[in-house]
């Protein structure tokens, strides 16, 4: 059931399904995603919904959309510690490097589903994932930096929102099924 399942009891675990929820109303409060607009669009040639769940599902994986979250959990590996954070923001600022889950199309300030996910990153006790604490480090320095500031450039959900799923036991392309689930509705 996604994660969402104690271990011990193989029950619906509450805070993870709150936490769920949450997540994906905040997704499905944004408007229109990617994978939305590509299951409709692949609908409206009256094609069976197995068809459009897979353009949906391809849409996802996108490094624009979903593919972005994965990137991100990819360049915290890479960063490994909280020490390397400001070598890393430099690199980015020298363009040696790319900080996946900064900055947004529609936003020019800070996304304002960002506050709400560390919410529910703070409802599923993450204090001792130590890529977390890289995230937050990255988020400190940027937000003090004029080169990120100047530009626009804040932390978007999925800067923080790969952290939902991987805190539920998945990987973070199981996230997936939330922007499919939208798709669908």
């Amino acid at each position: 059931m996604a994660g969402l399942l104690d271990r011990h009891s193989s029950r619906p675990d509450p805070t993870k399904l709150s936490c769920f929820r949450r997540f994906a109303m905040l997704n499905a409060d944004h408007g229109m995603a990617l994978t939305v607009f590509s299951a409709l669009v692949t609908a409206s040639s009256l094609t069976d919904p197995i068809s459009c769940l897979i353009s949906a599902v391809a849409a996802a994986y996108g490094p624009l959309h979903f593919g972005a979250t994965v990137s991100a959990q990819r360049t915290l590996r890479e960063i490994g510690s909280t020490d390397k954070v400001p070598e890393f923001i430099e690199g980015v600022k020298n363009r040696r490097t790319k900080l996946f889950g900064y900055g947004h199309r529609s936003y020019k300030g800070l996304d304002p589903r960002v506050r709400p996910i560390q919410s529910i990153l703070k409802d599923l006790d993450l204090s001792k994932n130590d890529y977390l604490k890289i995230t937050e480090r990255i988020e400190e320095i940027a937000s003090a930096d004029d080169y990120f500031r100047h530009r626009g450039l804040y932390p978007n959900a999925d800067f923080y929102g790969n952290f939902v799923f991987t805190a539920m036991d998945n990987g973070p392309l199981a996230g997936i099924h939330v922007y499919v689930l939208i798709a669908v509705r």
